[in-house]
């Protein structure tokens, strides 16, 4: 009888285990924009007062989510020597004179050939005029690159949500007077990301994603930085034009909104 009473009390607690592992998370998405001030400084190597920089946004999980800023000739060995943003985007120039980062960069991204002086107070923003409403709130790191010859690196986490905050690094070799700071909007919105009523798949996707559960009413396609790709009804959607990297689905559902994130391969 005292075995079976254990037996019973482990499987209760397995059950409610199980459930708590199975139950809807919920993921705050807040409008808002971030807007960083830098200047950048002589890092040694002899190109001085000439300058490639880069500004960009990575996750948690080191992805590329925005570029803020980069000037650097088109194919120029400089932009090597910012490696971390050159392993970001693939480690090679397209054979296009379209820089890869366009379709990382936010519509007020500032980008150009080499700078021919070092950039004083200059301003970038993330979210001025696209709305940031569907990206996932959380940490995120601001990188800092630039080459006078020699690398300059610097970065700094912000949290993106509903708290306003400002921060201001250390000036460091490259870079001086930095200043970011995040301004969220009023309102928040919360997004059920994992529904077992609702899926999406295959994850990993190459040519198409299905959408299944019950009462779709809408899907939305959005990127890393919220930009919204595709509104439709179809729960077969077509990814195969996509370029690789992570992307949100949206449904619109009688349960809420359901965010269900997948892998473009």
């Amino acid at each position: 009888m005292k075995k079976f009473f254990t037996l019973m009390i482990a499987g209760f607690f397995g059950l409610f285990a199980l459930a708590q592992e199975n139950s809807p998370e919920e993921i705050q998405t807040t409008g808002g924009t971030l807007t960083v001030t830098f200047s950048t400084t002589n890092a040694g190597g002899g190109y001085s007062p000439k300058n490639a920089v880069a500004v960009y946004i990575t996750n948690s999980g080191g992805e590329l989510v925005n570029t803020l800023l980069y000037r650097t000739n088109n194919g120029h060995s400089s932009a090597q020597k910012m490696s971390t943003w050159w392993s970001l985007i693939g480690s090679s120039w397209p054979s296009s004179t379209t820089r890869k980062t366009v379709v990382k960069a936010d519509a007020d991204a500032i980008t150009g050939a080499t700078a021919s002086s070092l950039l004083v107070n200059q301003v970038v923003y993330w979210g001025k005029t696209v709305s940031l409403s569907s990206v996932p709130d959380g940490d995120y790191k601001v990188d800092f690159e630039m080459t006078t010859g020699n690398r300059g690196y610097t970065s700094a986490t912000f949290t993106k949500g509903t708290t306003a905050q400002t921060i201001t690094p250390s000036n460091v070799t490259g870079f001086s007077n930095i200043t970011i700071s995040w301004v969220p909007n009023s309102t928040a919105v919360k997004n059920i990301s994992d529904n077992p009523a609702y899926k999406l798949y295959p994850n990993p996707a190459q040519s198409y994603v299905y959408a299944s559960g019950y009462g779709i009413e809408k899907i939305e396609l959005i990127d890393l930085n919220g930009k919204l790709l595709l509104t439709t009804k179809n729960q077969h959607i077509d990814v195969s034009d996509l370029s690789g990297g992570t992307y949100f689905v949206r449904m619109t559902t009688p349960a809420g909104m359901i965010m269900k994130k997948f892998q473009k391969q």
